[in-house]
């Protein structure tokens, strides 16, 4: 079994702007089943991907199970504006937005996410390079009109350990 962790289904490895044209008039379901097939070829069973604007993660974690394939995605990646991933991601002024939209799409059902809010502190910077997207997580998971709209929505937040016992 393998799995590989840090991955992007709408890039091909080569020259990222002729991949993303790939996509340009919809996903290329073709393209991506053909992927996932080389990875099941392979041996592999787990794929973790960045994401992407264009949805050809969304698509992709649509078809691995018929692959063998556990699929993760956060969908879009987030970015801060004139860093890197601007291309490939959502800009990070739009973070909360992004949330607000994911929580509304979210089935029936369980659906994990991961946050890692926390409290701007030397230590946090020190720690990761995703430290301002960690304290804007906090930030808006405080306000109170998050709380509104996940209860809106009928959402029920719960921590990793209760989704370990929930899957026993």
């Amino acid at each position: 079994m393998y799995c590989d962790c840090h991955m992007h289904m709408v890039l091909d490895g080569q020259y990222w702007k002729s991949a993303i044209e790939r996509h340009a008039d919809g996903v290329n379901r073709d393209w991506i089943a053909g992927i996932l097939e080389v990875y099941r070829e392979k041996g592999f069973t787990y794929l973790r991907d960045g994401g992407d604007r264009w949805g050809a993660g969304a698509k992709a974690r649509e078809l691995a199970p018929e692959y063998g394939i556990t699929y993760r995605t956060p969908l879009a990646p987030l970015c801060k504006a004139g860093h890197y991933g601007t291309f490939i991601g959502e800009k990070y002024e739009n973070f909360k937005e992004y949330l607000y939209d994911l929580y509304a799409s979210f089935p029936e059902g369980v659906t994990e996410t991961y946050l890692h809010p926390s409290l701007e502190t030397d230590d946090l910077k020190g720690t990761t390079g995703a430290w301002e997207r960690r304290v804007w997580e906090y930030k808006i998971m405080s306000d109170p009109q998050t709380k509104q709209h996940i209860e809106a929505h009928g959402i029920k937040l719960i921590n990793y350990r209760d989704l370990a016992e929930m899957r026993k």
